[in-house]
């Protein structure tokens, strides 16, 4: 009898399921939803996040590592390496290695020789260069500057140009002088300071012309804003041979500074002296300024700076113009 089953009773009713196609988890994933479970569905998504996506931050770092490794193998013994040898040191693969070698060539770091190896490239060098630099000339100025500090009981700063500011890389306060100078800060804009002038007269016209772009913005009384008048200023620095500033980046604040030359003659720093305008103006330059002048000369000796100087004292080297 129909609907009847095999004990007698009616057969079961089939309901028809429409299938349901279940896409594969994640291989990383898998394994975490046992885990991820009693903390919630906040906590698996987290961890599911970080396991997909971690290998690529850690693949970042290990190729940096790997990139860093590449340039400490180079050595005196051993100027030149090529990608077989530099994957048996690093031990990874001879294709890790030459998509890293790419990387540094297209930055300079390293340089392909004609025979298909490879060698440090003048990046490493010129880096190389700044800190034995920087290292260097604080070295030479600090016990300079202490001389000039005792001899003009006055403050004394080194200071170099970047961009369109100068930066104190050293300064000694002086004993005598109130707290005035918490006001100045390591960066102040190379137009309105001694230094900062003294460093635009002998830097490249391009360079001028930058700080100039920037803006001659008025910071205090005798703030120098007119472009003629500002190249006009930097021409007078050429001729005599070291900068001033009086009441141009502070009220009250006055500064005499003179060029430190390198090996090569540039100017790469300035020496200076700042202090309030009684005792730091137009009838103490004439005493400052030779001081400021020695002082510079002396750490240029340091720094390998060997150019004669004419019977008038000046520089016998001709500003880039």
């Amino acid at each position: 009898m129909p609907g009847a089953g095999p004990a007698g009773g009616r057969d079961p009713v089939v309901v028809p399921v429409p299938a349901v196609a279940v896409r594969p988890a994640h291989p990383t994933i898998l394994p975490l939803r046992r885990v991820a479970r009693p903390l919630g569905r906040r906590a698996y998504r987290v961890r599911a996040w970080r396991s997909t996506y971690a290998p690529s931050v850690q693949e970042g770092v290990s190729s940096v590592d790997n990139a860093l490794r590449i340039l400490r193998s180079f050595s005196y013994s051993e100027p030149t390496l090529g990608v077989s040898e530099l994957a048996r040191r690093l031990g990874v693969g001879k294709s890790t290695v030459h998509r890293l070698l790419q990387a540094l060539v297209r930055q300079g770091f390293v340089t392909r020789t004609p025979d298909g190896r490879y060698r440090l490239g003048l990046v490493v060098h010129e880096l190389g260069q700044l800190v034995v630099h920087g290292l260097r000339l604080r070295q030479v100025a600090h016990p300079i500057l202490e001389q000039l500090r005792f001899a003009t009981d006055e403050t004394v700063h080194l200071a170099v140009l970047e961009g369109a500011e100068v930066v104190y890389i050293e300064r000694l306060e002086s004993a005598s002088t109130m707290r005035m100078f918490d006001r100045v800060g390591p960066r102040l804009p190379a137009s309105v300071t001694s230094s900062g002038k003294c460093l635009l007269a002998w830097a490249p016209p391009d360079v001028v012309d930058g700080v100039v772009a920037v803006g001659l913005v008025r910071r205090a009384p005798r703030t120098i804003t007119s472009e003629a008048v500002f190249h006009g200023a930097l021409e007078e620095v050429r001729q005599r041979g070291y900068a001033v500033s009086v009441e141009e980046g502070a009220k009250d604040i006055a500064s005499v500074a003179a060029p430190v030359r390198g090996s090569d003659g540039t100017v790469m720093a300035a020496v200076s002296i700042a202090g309030p305008v009684l005792r730091v103006n137009e009838s103490t330059f004439a005493r400052l300024a030779p001081l400021v002048r020695r002082a510079a000369g002396q750490i240029s000796a340091g720094m390998g700076y060997r150019r004669e100087v004419d019977p008038a004292g000046q520089p016998a080297v001709s500003p880039p113009r």
